[in-house]
């Protein structure tokens, strides 16, 4: 099933699936340019959080499972550096 399926499955974001996707949570497909996930790893994943054998909040911020909205904060967890993500080098003749 497409990810937007999946996410009103589960009633979470589209980008908390790809997230979990990325962190190896959630095995993914892609033919072509599409990225699917599998009803069955979808369920499992809901089951084993409920369960108590995995929490599926993003970051691990919250205990009732819920994931929180992608933020400065989530990036920041991730590595990134928010103050870099919108420069743009622009060479010798760029600077003023």
């Amino acid at each position: 099933m497409l990810l937007p399926e999946a996410a009103a499955l589960v009633n979470v974001p589209v980008e908390t699936l790809r997230y979990w996707v990325k962190k190896g949570r959630l095995r993914s497909y892609k033919p072509g340019r599409r990225v699917m996930v599998l009803r069955r790893d979808l369920v499992e994943l809901v089951l084993r959080s409920q369960s108590g054998g995995e929490t599926l909040a993003r970051g691990g911020g919250a205990d009732d499972g819920t994931a929180r909205p992608a933020g400065a904060n989530a990036r920041q967890q991730d590595g990134d550096s928010p103050g870099k993500r919108g420069r743009r080098w622009r060479g010798k003749r760029g600077r003023t």
